[in-house]
């Protein structure tokens, strides 16, 4: 679902929809995650909305995906920034395994998993993340809560608004349904001063709130904690959940 809907034309508009300033929260959860910067490996890694900022705070990240439309993005981004040797890419699945192994920090964040088509293959894509990670190291992964979206849309669109876009020239307007249970569509049209000018659909999985953590305990992983949205509190309702577990 995602690489076709990317590749086919939403990836054009990436950045000025979700510029990095959109991601500063994530950011900042993930860099502070651990004590110190080490290396990092991105699942669903885009155009490097959050990979950059942290190769700028001093981390090493791969960043793998299946689009090779974000993946060149972000290559061509961190080719010109300068970050050379701390820079990998991997172009596949998140559900596949690359092969790599003892990271610091892997991490699947902004909806990455959610693009993956049914429950069983992002089970097994959040027990192969974890194998990427060394001992003591963390898994960060944040999913969107089926519950809490099928308390606030139905099978009919809903207007979620209008997002302005970094060039200060385009807007996107959203709007968002859930024909299925644990299906969120989201439909964007892009527009200026004339009119319409683009419009993409995108098609997410929803899951249980607990169900990363879930996965996380079955591959193993200890510690496991589930949080509201990169601020919230362990328990309190959100549509974003954060779950953080370490490899022991």
């Amino acid at each position: 679902m995602y690489h076709e809907v990317y590749d086919a034309g939403l990836g054009a508009w990436y950045d000025q929809l979700f510029p990095e300033a959109t991601a500063e929260e994530t950011v900042g959860f993930l860099d502070g995650a651990l004590p110190a910067p080490g290396s990092a490996i991105e699942f669903g890694v885009g155009s490097g909305r959050v990979a950059l900022p942290m190769l700028r705070r001093g981390w090493s990240v791969t960043g793998v995906d299946i689009s090779p439309r974000m993946l060149g993005a972000f290559e061509a981004k961190a080719r010109e920034a300068g970050f050379g040797e701390r820079v990998r890419t991997r172009r596949t699945s998140m559900a596949e395994d690359t092969g790599l192994r003892g990271y610091d920090l892997a991490y699947c964040v902004l909806g990455g998993l959610a693009c993956l088509p049914d429950p069983a293959v992002q089970a097994e894509a959040v027990a192969g993340m974890l194998r990427h990670v060394g001992a003591g190291g963390l898994l960060v992964v944040e999913n969107y809560d089926r519950d809490f979206w099928a308390r606030s849309l139905t099978t009919s669109w809903t207007g979620l608004g209008e997002m302005g876009m970094r060039d200060g020239v385009h807007t996107a307007s959203l709007r968002a349904r859930l024909p299925e249970a644990d299906v969120l569509e989201m439909s964007y049209e892009i527009g200026d001063a004339r009119g319409p000018v683009d419009a993409f659909l995108e098609r997410v999985r929803l899951t249980p709130r607990d169900f990363v953590a879930r996965c996380a305990r079955e591959a193993g992983a200890e510690d496991v904690r589930v949080l509201a949205g990169w601020a919230g509190a362990e328990g309190a309702p959100s549509g974003s959940v954060v779950t953080v577990a370490r490899r022991g």
